[in-house]
């Protein structure tokens, strides 16, 4: 399902349309991905914001992302104290998250401008046991531990008072089309990437068994 994001002002409009779980923004300095974060997050009335299909926009910092872990592992603390077991935190934000109730977050577009904690083990959990949000990842890096299409990865483009996204990789021209085999290492987004890019190739990884292994290693 798409999902389209309006965001206007006197001064700016913002159009992005996302179909995915994962969307991927970079661009240079400039473009307006910070202010695109801040109109998000607007309380004031300048911004006429519309999202399509009853989302609503959610920007994320570090702080309220511990805050979420630290209300789960009050829970945590609770159910040791009842049983005298001790559970692993990573362990219990699994199991926690996992169910629909529990998760913070529902219908949303979470937008994370710029935070280290996206590559924590924590977030790892907590984008997995999200069931209904999208998340729009505005970082000059990638995330090796979630998997995402490269057609969701765009620059942000500023065409005046206009921004929208534009697909950053375009392999339309490639000569893929010449290769026949490719071997990666992981299981994540690497392989995803590269099962993508050579559709008609076939893509393996070296298990620890020395063999390949169409999909990923086998640890």
């Amino acid at each position: 399902m798409s999902v389209s994001i309006k965001i206007s002002s006197r001064k700016d409009c913002y159009n992005l349309i996302i179909t995915e779980k994962a969307t991927f923004i970079q661009g240079d300095s400039g473009k307006g991905k910070t202010s695109f974060t801040r109109a998000a997050s607007s309380s004031t009335g300048y911004y006429t914001t519309v999202v399509s299909n009853g989302f609503e926009l959610y920007v994320l910092t570090e702080r309220l992302f511990r805050q979420s872990c630290e209300d789960a592992l009050r829970k945590k603390r609770y159910a040791e104290s009842e049983t005298g077991r001790t559970i692993p935190n990573e362990r219990f934000l699994k199991e926690y998250w996992s169910q629909e109730e529990n998760f913070p977050h529902e219908n949303r577009i979470i937008i994370i401008d710029d935070e280290a904690f996206i590559a924590s083990k924590s977030f790892k959990i907590f984008y997995e046991a999200s069931k209904s949000c999208y998340f729009i990842f505005i970082s000059r890096d990638s995330l090796s531990d979630i998997g995402y299409s490269i057609n969701e990865v765009y620059d942000f483009v500023a065409e005046g008072r206009n921004h929208f996204l534009k697909p950053k990789y375009s392999y339309k021209n490639s000569p893929t089309d010449k290769i026949s085999c490719v071997v990666v290492e992981g299981i994540g987004s690497d392989y995803i990437f590269f099962k993508e890019l050579f559709s008609q190739a076939k893509v393996f990884n070296p298990t620890s068994l020395g063999t390949l292994k169409s999909g990923g290693r086998n640890t």
